[in-house]
């Protein structure tokens, strides 16, 4: 009996054992599934929504065939307590392990889901991005202040100018300082940007002054290719120490957008009018767009004085002369009378 009850013990014992080294070696391969670095595939987007809770991401991956199953990704939250998931649009290859989704996931979305969104068009003033804006008194008030724009590193004396056209997503609808103080900032990005590429050595002189031309580039062509001509024309008119003449600095101290001007207009007394005044205007007179600021560091060669709308109302014809410029003055006004005549 003696013998017997060793034999179970040993059994037992050895039995036991053997469970244990069952235990350990699916522990360890479920640590090598869970952790193993593997180079993954196709990216894969996958769309965190506002509020998901872990089991909803772990659903989102297994849908997408990311892991094999939605436990997967809530066992990793157990063993990383401190993530955070914010919600947006992930990239995520196809194949990695679920750690490597992790790691992802804790660097952020690459792009965010838009609660709220606001475009701006090239060309607009701080008073007509007001408009578009959730408070349009807030947010004049302080993009038209020498304080905001300087608490963002620019001395100047509104943020005419520094508002960079383009597409902004917020979680929620912003307050005006968030907003305005977002537009400064990808303006910086992209500035500092052509600082790079273009090895550009301004002070902060030196970029105002680009802006100031950049903003009547913008105003005054909307057609890419000419941008620079138009640049050009401007250089040319501030060496020779003529008045620039632009229709679109009156347009913006009269707030007369898309009017034509009167005689009278171009007698009013503003600093902003270039049909008195020699030089640049003391602010820019709208918001830019790259294309036009690009134009204003790198005019087109030339050494025309003069331009006019062409006979398709779209574009310019560039003179070097007076005589040319009237020339081509008369060729519009005629076009233009005949096209009035015929729609009559």
């Amino acid at each position: 009996m003696i013998k017997k009850g060793r034999k179970i013990t040993i059994l037992l014992m050895g039995g036991g054992s053997f469970l244990i080294l069952i235990f350990i070696l699916i522990v360890c391969s479920l640590f090598v599934y869970l952790y193993r670095e593997l180079p993954g595939g196709e990216e894969i987007e996958i769309v965190i929504p506002k509020g998901a809770t872990g089991k909803e991401i772990g659903r989102i991956l297994k849908d997408r065939e990311l892991i094999v199953h939605e436990y997967v990704y809530l066992l990793m939250t157990k063993l990383h307590p401190s993530l955070v998931v914010k919600y947006g649009v992930y990239k995520i290859p196809k194949g990695i392990s679920p750690k490597q989704i992790i790691d992802i996931f804790s660097k952020g979305p690459v792009k965010q889901l838009c609660e709220y969104k606001i475009t701006i068009p090239e060309g607009l003033t701080n008073w007509q991005i007001a408009m578009l804006s959730p408070n349009p008194d807030e947010f004049l008030k302080l993009v038209d202040s020498s304080e905001f724009i300087k608490s963002m590193g620019f001395d100047a004396p509104t943020a005419e100018g520094f508002l960079f056209p383009a597409t902004y997503c917020f979680e929620e609808i912003p307050d005006s300082y968030t907003l305005a103080k977002a537009m400064v900032e990808k303006f910086k990005k992209e500035w500092n940007k052509l600082v790079v590429s273009m090895n550009l050595k301004l002070n902060n002189e030196d970029l105002y002054r680009i802006l100031k031309i950049a903003s009547l580039v913008e105003e005054e062509s909307k057609i890419k290719d000419e941008k620079s001509l138009i640049s050009r024309v401007i250089y040319n008119r501030l060496e020779k120490n003529m008045p620039l003449q632009v229709d679109a600095t009156l347009q913006y101290a009269l707030r007369k957008y898309g009017e034509p001007l009167s005689s009278s207009d171009k007698e009013v007394d503003s600093p902003f009018n270039t049909y008195k005044i020699l030089g640049l205007p003391p602010t820019p007179i709208c918001n830019p767009g790259m294309d036009s600021i690009v134009s204003a560091l790198k005019p087109a060669e030339g050494d025309f004085l003069f331009y006019v709308v062409s006979t398709d109302g779209k574009s310019h014809v560039f003179s070097r002369s007076y005589d040319e410029h009237l020339k081509a003055v008369r060729e519009y006004r005629s076009r233009n009378s005949d096209r009035k005549d015929t729609e009559k």
